[in-house]
């Protein structure tokens, strides 16, 4: 396992630690994968996933195979708890992942930006 990996993986061990103890996390999104659902920059709330909110059309936040961790868009579901995810903007598909790998079911908040605030002040 490479140092990134590691890292990723210590990531998703603590933000799960996170979920199981306040049912949600606020997470900043980072690249520009699922635009324009969630861009670069915004603030994304992450609450516990419920197994009716694990379904095609979800933004879900998930480990991948080699512990990467995503929030991308349910686009299948498989029987037997599997299930395909993608960003909005990519043209692949992630590979398949286990229900028991999604993390939570992502909300995007209503914060606004910095910049957002002040133009509305201006």
């Amino acid at each position: 396992m490479d140092t990134q990996t590691g890292a990723m993986a210590g990531l998703a061990v603590l933000v799960r630690a996170a979920m199981e103890r306040d049912g949600e996390v606020l997470w900043l999104a980072r690249g520009r994968s699922m635009r324009p659902a969630i861009h670069h920059g915004q603030t994304v709330r992450i609450v516990s996933p419920t197994p009716r909110a694990i379904r095609t059309g979800a933004i879900a936040m998930a480990t991948l195979p080699g512990g990467q961790l995503v929030v991308h868009r349910i686009v299948r579901c498989f029987a037997g708890g599997r299930l395909k995810l993608r960003g909005d903007a990519c043209r692949r598909s992630d590979p398949t992942v286990h229900h028991h790998d999604v993390i939570g079911i992502a909300e995007p908040s209503r914060q606004w930006s910095l910049r957002s605030r002040l133009r509305l002040v201006l």
